[in-house]
């Protein structure tokens, strides 16, 4: 990619302003960017040195985990893939050409939690209300088309007459009698 290009995109100076029989400056380190639970995107500009190739660390709890020394030229981001969820990482970067490697620049960034099997436990736990509440539901369906069980003693409590509101005769006219 054309410096000016570079420029313009990753706002980086050019590369290559030193010879190749001087061990380069180190390249300026960016924030890591695009960070998911599994990947984090490193990003980093060339140095004012050439460069043959760039070498990349990545460090988990003060132990070496990856370490990728054969980064072309002419790349200037590297997306670090299978990472481990909600941890710390530190990310170093150094340029390198025919007189040596140059000092090491490093970030740090923490990966996400992986609140996938936080979904599953919620969509389990929603699955299984939804098929209790149709259980229940169809329960409820064919109850209520069954009638209801006769029970004398409760039949006849209900259809006991009030006699204040009854008479043996039929109605009883209450005008006549003034």
């Amino acid at each position: 990619m054309p410096c000016l290009d570079l420029q313009k995109l990753h706002k980086c100076l050019c590369p290559g302003m030193s010879t190749a029989a001087t061990r380069p400056n180190p390249p300026t380190l960016k924030a890591a960017a695009e960070i998911t639970y599994t990947s984090a995107n490193i990003h980093w500009c060339a140095p004012y040195s050439t460069v043959s190739e760039y070498q990349l660390k990545v460090e988990r709890e003060d132990r070496l985990v990856h370490l990728n020394d054969h980064i072309h030229e002419t790349f200037r981001r590297f997306t670090l893939y299978g990472l481990p969820a909600g941890t710390t990482h530190r990310v170093c970067v150094a340029a390198k050409n025919k007189a040596g490697t140059s000092e090491d620049v490093c970030t740090t960034f923490k990966t996400e939690h992986d609140y996938t099997i936080f979904m599953y436990a919620f969509a389990t736990a929603t699955g299984l209300l939804l098929l209790v509440v149709i259980i229940l539901a169809v329960c409820l369906y064919k109850r209520s088309k069954n009638p209801p069980p006769q029970l004398p003693y409760l039949t006849n409590s209900i259809s006991i007459q009030n006699p204040a509101f009854s008479h043996p005769m039929g109605k009883y006219d209450f005008s006549n009698n003034i």
